[in-house]
């Protein structure tokens, strides 16, 4: 395999002398399965829940290869751009938003400082921080300024939130690989709790806070 294909924390995860993150018939299964469940939640949310799906694979796919080609890291631009956009479109799809826009701008920031603070870009860690909230500012801002659509309070509300997020996307993305690095699990079970949590929150908070998504 290329090296520009193989991440260093896939580098560092060997165990004896195999790759953690290897692609196996496990993975492959797991895969296939996962995008069954996302394709079936998201038929059964209806209305734009399946166009914005799309959407946001294109997202992932695009911010993906250019930064991944870029920094020569596909494998963990894709990891994180697949998973923060994953979680963001299980957080948002079906909820109630401001704007359509809103949601499709979740996206943009999942695939975008996904893809970067994976391939950790910037080194720095305070920079990368500040550049993380801003491309979550950028990439909000750009899908509603397409979108034209009017900047009320509530919708700046989603764009300040995209900034703290990807603020806050650095720190938690280094846990993450610091707990790969040091974990004999492969990814995608990582994937499967985070994607549990966010969709037990979206269950809880009706529940316990009496709000409708």
């Amino acid at each position: 395999m290329p090296s520009w294909v193989n991440s260093p924390t896939a580098k560092a995860a060997k165990r004896g002398g195999v790759e953690k993150n290897q692609l196996t018939i496990s993975t492959i299964f797991w895969v296939v399965t996962a995008t069954g469940l996302v394709l079936n939640y998201a038929v059964q949310l209806g209305g734009n829940a399946v166009p914005m799906l799309i959407v946001y694979a294109l997202f992932v796919v695009t911010c993906s290869c250019l930064i991944g080609l870029w920094k020569r890291n596909l494998q963990d631009a894709f990891y994180f751009g697949v998973l923060y956009s994953l979680l963001a479109y299980l957080a948002v799809a079906g909820g109630r938003l401001p704007s359509e826009s809103v949601g499709y701008g979740w996206g943009l920031v999942g695939s975008s400082v996904g893809g970067f603070v994976g391939v950790r870009w910037p080194k720095q860690f305070l920079t990368s921080v500040l550049f993380s909230g801003l491309l979550g500012v950028v990439s909000m801002l750009s899908c509603l300024l397409v979108t034209r659509v009017d900047l009320s309070n509530l919708v700046i509300f989603d764009v300040l939130t995209a900034g703290i997020v990807g603020i806050l996307l650095k720190p938690f993305t280094l846990v993450l690989q610091w707990l790969e690095a040091n974990s004999s699990q492969p990814r995608y079970v990582l994937v499967s709790w985070l994607s549990l949590a966010v969709l037990a929150g979206n269950f809880l908070v009706p529940v316990i806070g009496g709000v409708q998504r």
